[in-house]
């Protein structure tokens, strides 16, 4: 799509050359425009709305976004944000002192606060492997993630989508490489639905946080 075809599908002030999708992403016309109807659909009556169109309507969503990435409806669970989501996947994770969690010099920063954190309350370590840039290829990206691996390494990839987001992590390669360790794989992600074809691994455990479309 050519930029003044795409610059005409927002909302943006035309006169400034807009860069940061990634910390306030602004809605396509479209997008704006169905969300406008939902707002209409709830000012139009609330109760009904809050407590049983609305629970529809998300339990919909779900499932529509389960047969997307191929999984099961139940297991896809909405957050406020991908912040509050690994939140939660970290708090609840089982760490022990002396474990390690395998991640990448480009992780998404909230992400690297989140799992020092807890990994720091659980006597654990947070390793944040050196990734070469720029990446030539899924192998070498691989091979580089890989020499952070260690007998300590808990069976989890921290890392789908990095802070650059014009990169693109080849996670299923990592973690199927994990797999063939005799681990079981779990990881997170922020946007790969949206960056390319997904679907979730039959292999150990995905959690993986989506940004909504306008960032």
């Amino acid at each position: 799509m050519q930029l003044p075809v795409l610059q005409s599908q927002f909302l943006l002030n035309p006169a400034i050359t807009y860069l940061n999708f990634g910390s306030f992403g602004a809605c396509p016309k479209p997008i704006f425009d169905d969300y406008q109807h939902w707002q209409r659909e709830l000012e139009f009556e609330p109760v009904q709305f809050i407590t049983v169109n609305g629970l529809n309507y998300l339990q919909q969503s779900r499932q529509a976004l389960s047969a997307y990435v191929h999984c099961d409806a139940d297991d896809v669970v909405y957050t406020t944000n991908p912040s509050y989501g690994i939140n939660i996947i970290a708090k609840s994770f089982p760490l022990s002192p002396g474990d390690e969690i395998l991640s990448t010099n480009l992780e998404y920063g909230a992400c690297d606060r989140t799992w020092s954190y807890y990994c720091k309350k659980a006597g654990a370590k947070y390793v944040r492997q050196p990734i070469t840039l720029p990446v030539t290829s899924r192998e070498a990206f691989v091979e580089d993630f890989f020499k952070g691996l260690s007998p300590y390494t808990r069976p989890f990839l921290s890392a789908i989508s990095p802070a650059p987001p014009h990169l693109y992590y080849p996670s299923r390669r990592s973690a199927t490489s994990l797999s063939k360790k005799d681990s079981s794989p779990s990881s997170t992600g922020l946007m790969p639905p949206a960056m390319s074809p997904w679907t979730s691994p039959t292999f150990g455990q995905i959690y993986t946080r989506g940004l909504p479309i306008n960032g």
